[in-house]
């Protein structure tokens, strides 16, 4: 009996392990490879500049906890302002462009609202990817927003990211639920994201939760 146990333990681990490999392999294939490996450094820098800086405990995962929780109570704007966080080598990397999409052009409706026209730099070249906007009641300074507008930073529902996330998004609930909500709600207040996050527990060893919990507080902090 105790030996079926542990061959069925063993088999369990194993079949993990495979699927885990492969799932992580199907992104990076939709991804790219450079892409991939821009998006780990994008990671590793954000784990040494953020959570070892401000957290001290010797579990990473503790660390990530920590953060959450000061974002469910502040918000990912709040939190990060302080931060000595310097995107620019990122920027300067197609993957940035997979991930974010940017501001090509601002103007003012004749009802005082606020657009901009977002374009994908992708790898066959510059596609127009849609607009966005904001309503009269946000527009303070016209002319001084249209200025700012043009450095923001909208997450691409087109690029490479989204695709590769779409590939894993049955990996688990967390995944699942922050796929939908980004192709159907769009934008999430951070509090609303972390407080998400506080509910379903995700793993932070998980190579993609990692990546998703970095490029929405990224996303906040550079938009």
């Amino acid at each position: 009996m105790k030996k079926g146990f542990w061959i069925l333990s063993l088999a369990l681990v194993f079949f993990s392990c495979s699927s885990n490999k492969k799932a992580i392999s199907d992104f990076k294939q939709i991804l790219g490879a450079k892409n991939s490996a821009d998006l780990t450094k994008l990671v590793d820098y954000f784990e040494k500049q953020v959570l070892d800086k401000n957290f001290d405990s010797n579990s990473l995962s503790n660390k990530y906890t920590y953060l959450i929780q000061d974002c469910s109570e502040k918000g990912a704007i709040e939190l990060l302002k302080n931060q000595e966080l310097d995107f620019y080598k990122f920027k300067k990397t197609q993957m940035w462009n997979e991930v974010f999409s940017q501001v090509d052009s601002t103007w003012i409706n004749e009802d005082g609202s606020l657009s901009v026209r977002l374009i994908y730099n992708s790898e066959n070249g510059v596609l127009n990817n849609g607009m966005r906007g904001l309503p009269e009641k946000y527009v303070n300074n016209p002319d001084s927003l249209m200025i700012e507008a043009l450095d923001w930073e909208y997450l691409n529902h087109r690029g490479a990211y989204m695709k590769a996330l779409e590939q894993v998004k049955n990996r688990n609930s967390f995944i699942n639920e922050y796929y939908s909500k980004k192709t159907t709600v769009g934008d999430m207040d951070s509090r609303l994201f972390c407080d998400m996050i506080l509910r379903d527990n995700p793993d932070f060893s998980d190579y993609f939760v990692k990546r998703i919990f970095i490029i929405e507080l990224i996303y906040k902090y550079v938009s």
